[in-house]
């Protein structure tokens, strides 16, 4: 097995290969104790060392060991036994492996290759000088703070604590783990903060002054809601009540700790659910703007659709523009949902579809229609709704198509439904419709008058039309006719 040791030039050379198990664990022994690192590969090697603080000036002259190790020595402890075992906090960052006792010293020279009398290993010594980054380029590492976890340098993460020391513990963690990393220790600059930057995971701390992490969190979700929130604990009997943690949005807590693998595993499961949600949301971005598209194509084929039975019909033109408004004017008096407004709005554009099938003659007949003629104009509701239903997107509109010509007495067609048994909103499209019929000019005939209408409205209460949304249209057409005239005005009649 290769190992790497990289060591700073002006070392005393009977230091280079010293490795040993640090008398201090806590957090930051790499810099109470003069570390010597043997790692896989040499990033793992500067990180470990903390070079990469000075790497951007460049002054720094150092020397690279390749070393051949037999795995099976004994004296040789891997990085799993120094994390799992909390000798080396970020030793699963590093993969670094260290002796127990000192090596076996062995001399050397410019690019000679030394054998150890025990012959556990040999050191192959590189050019006795090399700058940081000349190693760096001639081992085609790149940017030292991007490699290996250069996919992390995209998340940004927040850590909000008002103890310094925990901010510069998890400065240097979450660094060499690749994150872009910010520390604030006033929770209220943190909240000002977060309204201007995006961050994609925060870390709060829970007892803060002058706000508690719940305090903050509760300040955050007025304005975002889509944050990834970590809260860290000093202990677990001091986490917020479930209760909290769930009505808050907090997708998770941690307790505080001088070993942070629980918190790296946490970190690394919210930023996976992160780029999940930025996944969905431009797959759901995408299929929405491709929805549209495909809507707008079949709508204006139905449109196409709907102008030629216009064209076929004078009277229907404009009619369906009045329909739709009259009856998004009802709507909106009855306090319905947008979801139902829009619906009426679309059904009332397309109510008429369906006479695109019934026979000119008939459609421009300017005396009274025969019985049989009459039965030809009646099957457009039926022929309207089969067109639409040809689309998805029409099929919240199909019983106002289908059924805008019944009756509440059940004498209405195509199906002679009665009462309740009548769709809501195809009730009051028939309003709307009936009422554009009679305030419309025909060849035969003249507009009725507005106080005609009205008392045709209260005749037929509770026969022709639903006697609550009768009650309301007549209160409109006395009340509120100044609407009403809006939109007549809006689409004048055409013969």
């Amino acid at each position: 097995m290769i190992l790497y040791h990289v060591t700073l030039f002006n070392k005393p050379t009977q230091e280079i290969l010293i490795p040993r198990i640090p008398g201090d664990t806590s957090i930051g022994e790499e810099v109470k104790t003069n570390r010597i690192c043997l790692a896989p590969s040499i990033i793992q090697c500067l990180r470990a060392l903390e070079i990469y603080k000075y790497f951007q000036e460049d002054t720094l002259d150092v020397k690279v060991y390749k070393i051949v190790v037999d795995e099976n020595d004994e004296q040789l402890i891997s990085w799993e036994q120094l994390y799992l075992n909390g000798l080396v906090d970020d030793a699963a960052l590093t993969h670094e492996y260290w002796y127990k006792s000192k090596l076996i010293p062995v001399e050397y020279n410019e690019y000679r290759i030394s054998e150890c009398v025990k012959k556990r290993y040999i050191i192959i010594s590189s050019k006795e000088k090399m700058r940081i980054k000349e190693i760096i380029e001639t081992m085609g590492i790149g940017n030292i703070q991007n490699a290996e976890n250069s996919q992390n340098s995209t998340y940004k993460i927040l850590a909000v604590d008002d103890e310094a020391g925990i901010i510069d513990s998890l400065s240097i963690f979450l660094k060499r783990s690749g994150y872009s990393f910010t520390g604030i220790t006033d929770p209220v600059e943190a909240i000002e903060r977060i309204k201007t930057e995006h961050f994609d995971l925060l870390l709060l701390d829970f007892i803060m002054t002058p706000l508690h992490g719940d305090q903050v969190v509760e300040e955050i979700r007025k304005f975002n809601k889509e944050l990834y929130i970590l809260l860290l604990t000093g202990h677990k009997d001091l986490a917020p009540p479930l209760e909290t943690i769930r009505r808050l949005d907090i997708q998770g807590y941690c307790e505080k700790s001088d070993k942070f693998d629980q918190l790296l595993l946490l970190i690394e499961s919210g930023i996976k659910s992160v780029e999940q949600m930025r996944q969905i949301k431009a797959i759901n971005e995408k299929l929405a703007d491709t929805f549209k598209q495909l809507e707008q194509a079949y709508m204006e084929s139905i449109q196409t659709v709907r102008y030629t039975v216009e064209a076929k019909d004078t009277y229907t033109r404009g009619h369906s523009d009045r329909v739709s408004e009259y009856s998004v004017l009802i709507g909106k008096k009855l306090g319905l949902s947008d979801e139902d407004i829009n619906r009426l709005k679309i059904g009332g554009l397309f109510h008429d579809v369906g006479k695109i099938g019934v026979p000119d003659n008939i459609l421009q007949k300017n005396g009274k229609l025969s019985d049989d003629e009459y039965s030809e104009i009646k099957n457009h509701p039926t022929i309207g709704a089969h067109i639409l239903s040809t689309a998805s997107i029409f099929k919240d509109i199909l019983p106002i198509v289908k059924y805008h010509h019944e009756r509440y007495d059940g004498r209405g067609y195509p199906e002679m439904l009665k009462g309740e048994e009548i769709p809501y909103l195809a009730r009051i499209t028939a309003i709307a419709d009936t009422f554009d019929a009679m305030t419309s000019k025909r060849v035969y005939r003249d507009s009725l008058p507005l106080d005609r209408v009205i008392e045709e409205f209260k005749r037929c209460r509770g026969t022709q039309f639903d006697p609550e949304l009768d009650d309301l249209f007549v209160d409109i057409l006395e009340n509120d006719y100044e609407e009403i005239e809006e939109i007549k005005n809006k689409y004048q009649a055409e013969i």
